[in-house]
């Protein structure tokens, strides 16, 4: 799993922008960021969308390659891991606003 992050995260990293390019475009209401890489923004989601109040808004992205085939959407929105039959708390949570699930394969029939 780990020897494919790099790869997802290069997915990721193309779904961001999809959704930003799409938000941007879809509005003028409201000013879109990408902040994925931003540390301080790691558990509040990957775009923030700010409003004419100044009111933040966070958007968590998922690029799921599967959807096109299986129909499915699976989003994790925490990471638990187990080790010696106990579950701890893992490296990853999210405090989003919004969801945006992005599939972009498609279905060839």
């Amino acid at each position: 799993m780990a020897s494919n992050f790099k790869r997802d995260r290069q997915k990721a990293k193309k779904a961001e922008h999809l959704v930003c390019e799409v938000l941007s475009n879809a509005t003028i209401d409201y000013c879109i960021e990408d902040v994925a890489e931003i540390p301080e923004y790691y558990y509040k989601g990957d775009i923030k969308a700010v409003d004419a109040w100044n009111d933040e808004y966070f958007i968590d992205v998922k690029d799921d390659s599967r959807i096109a085939e299986t129909g499915n959407v699976l989003c994790e929105a925490k990471v638990y891991s187990y080790n010696q039959n106990k579950w701890f708390k893992g490296n990853m949570e999210s405090d989003y606003d919004a969801l945006a699930v992005v599939a972009q394969q498609k279905k060839i029939i």
